[in-house]
């Protein structure tokens, strides 16, 4: 067994690194840091191996890309989800257009926004006396019969990636306020998407209209 010892500044005390025997050499590259903290990671934050010997500083919990953003124009595309991610969570709220629309929602990769027939989705409203449902292969929709400023949906999203692979399935609830009584109104959309690639950004848009209000919040672990 080798060890490695490193000393305390005043020389009466010792940290060892020691290993067991070895059928060959094993490199491990530490993260950058010096005396400016801010490269030597963050509070909370812990060492991570990436299983080839490198070591980085990664947070626990989930990590933001968005926080509840404004949206504007008619459509919100957010990158930067990493190839590592398992899950992510993409939450609304407020959103709203001046007519009648729908609520679309696709996933992408670093070539783009997927518009493919990769999706495999079913969605169900519940409002007004009324149960409609539609199935989708190229987007996940999010149905919605009336529209204007005074009705504001909200909800959120979850995907969750299946092993290693880019195949997702994902959850989805949008509840709209702004109606009452029977004219309430509540969306339900569940399936999959088979990536073409790693997923790396989301996009949400009402059908041929910009948005007149609402925010978008997307995290991912």
């Amino acid at each position: 067994m080798a060890e490695v010892r490193i000393k305390t500044p005043d020389g009466n005390n010792y940290v060892g690194l020691a290993t067991a025997n070895l059928s060959g050499d094993v490199t491990i590259t530490l993260p950058k840091a010096s005396l400016d903290l801010s490269t030597a990671g963050t509070d909370g934050q812990f060492l991570k191996t990436d299983g080839a010997g490198t070591l980085s500083f990664a947070s626990t919990g989930y990590t933001t890309l968005a926080d509840n953003v404004t949206v504007s124009g008619s459509e919100y595309i957010k990158t930067g989800i990493p190839s590592t991610a398992k899950n992510v969570i993409l939450a609304w709220n407020d959103l709203s257009s001046a007519v009648a629309s729908t609520i679309y929602i696709y996933y992408g990769t670093s070539s783009g926004i997927d518009t493919g027939n990769n999706y495999f989705t079913s969605t169900t409203w519940i409002g007004g006396g009324t149960t409609s449902q539609d199935s989708y292969i190229n987007k996940i929709a999010i149905r919605n019969t009336d529209g204007d400023a005074g009705y504001l949906h909200f909800g959120f999203m979850s995907l969750w990636r299946l092993g290693s692979s880019n195949n997702w399935v994902f959850d989805c609830t949008n509840g709209t306020s702004g109606y009452t009584g029977s004219d309430a109104r509540i969306h339900r959309s569940t399936g999959r998407w088979v990536g073409p690639g790693a997923l790396d950004r989301l996009k949400i848009e009402f059908t041929a209209q910009n948005f007149d209000d609402g925010e978008v919040s997307i995290h991912y672990i």
